[in-house]
């Protein structure tokens, strides 16, 4: 009788899964046959960092890829050099957004770490950040970065991890797409993101997030 439960609950969680992975690939697929987005998303009146990730928070997966495609990549890859910490966005529900979550905060992290961004480097690298209970951060899980063509239209900056990763590690097919949001904003930068693998979908079942960091007042004009 138990076993009968679990073996029912089990079909309906897969069915479950499904069924948003399939909305996902839907909704994107019809987002590339659409016109570009013209309609502004993001006030212009917003001005601070804090506030754009408060109003990025409450965006749903539809207006996030529809941000995204009508952000462009950074003019260069120097202009996003150092750190930036990380923040997953709404990815169609509470299925899909959990899934999101464990993958990248129990699973990507591995052990008493907790995914909190990522740190690039001049020479076309970079890294994942993991912050441990005790406030360190760590990097891990080295990463390719270039700009090029997105499977969402235009160029983005292409994370790819497959260079670093064994043939039958999860994290082979991973790719993270980055484009700029693009405000006057008084005390930081943004980067709206698109992270997805290749075994569950692809690009069109792509994860919003973000990445974000407040300005160095240490760096000069040209820096910046």
């Amino acid at each position: 009788m138990i076993i009968g439960y679990i073996v029912k609950a089990g079909v309906i969680a897969t069915a479950a899964l499904s069924g948003s992975v399939a909305r996902n690939i839907w909704q994107t697929y019809q987002l590339l046959r659409q016109e570009p987005q013209s309609k502004q998303l993001l006030p212009k009146s917003i001005i601070k960092v804090d506030d754009a990730l408060t109003r990025l928070k409450s965006m749903k997966r539809k207006e996030l890829v529809q941000l995204y495609m009508s952000s462009d990549a950074p003019d260069r890859l120097s202009s996003i050099s150092g750190p930036w910490n990380g923040t997953l966005l709404d990815n169609n529900g509470w299925i899909m957004t959990s899934v999101s979550e464990i993958i990248t905060y129990y699973f990507f992290g591995i052990g008493d770490r907790h995914w909190n961004g990522k740190s690039f480097a001049d020479d076309h690298t970079g890294w994942n950040q993991f912050q441990t209970k005790g406030g360190k951060i760590e990097l891990e899980h080295k990463v390719d970065v270039s700009i090029g063509p997105s499977g969402l239209g235009k160029n983005s900056a292409i994370v790819r991890y497959s260079s670093y990763q064994s043939f039958f590690s999860p994290w082979r097919t991973m790719v993270d797409e980055l484009r700029v949001l693009k405000l006057d904003y008084v005390d930081g930068e943004i980067l709206i993101c698109m992270g997805f693998m290749g075994w569950s979908g692809g690009v069109l079942n792509a994860s919003p997030f973000c990445l974000h960091r407040k300005k160095d007042t240490n760096m000069s004009e040209e820096q910046k």
